[in-house]
């Protein structure tokens, strides 16, 4: 795994690293078939052994019913940036919420379905035209 480039957040008073990545999953090797997945990664300064990881399926070629989307607020204006501090705010308070427990010695916390996630704060999914 290629060492990511973390960048600082400050959330309430407690200091966070955080990035995303890309990563892809072979689905059928006869057909060069692949799964992009998106992760977000998040650690309190103080205690990187507590992982947030937040998995984002992004597209499946290797399955016809999941396609590139993106998502918006409940308004329908602004897409979601996954590599922006707005995020990454909102991904560590949502984590927060659901008992991630950032400087607790390896309490890591994956959340293995982001898509899930983003309906749940109300953001609304629609199919990237192609």
């Amino acid at each position: 795994m290629a060492r990511q480039k973390l960048r600082n957040i400050s959330i309430d008073g407690t200091d966070y690293l955080w990035g995303v990545r890309s990563t892809y999953e072979l689905v059928e090797p006869h057909r060069s078939l692949y799964r992009r997945y998106d992760l977000f990664d998040a650690y309190a300064r103080s205690e990187r052994s507590s992982r947030l990881r937040i998995v984002f399926l992004i597209w499946d070629d290797g399955n016809s019913s999941t396609r590139p989307c993106i998502f918006l607020d409940g308004t329908g204006k602004n897409d979601v940036n996954l590599h922006t501090p707005k995020w990454a705010a909102i991904s560590i308070r949502s984590a927060l919420q659901f008992g991630w427990q950032p400087t607790a010695h390896a309490r890591p916390l994956t959340i293995a379905d982001g898509v899930e996630l983003l309906v749940k704060l109300g953001y609304l999914a629609s199919e990237l035209v192609s």
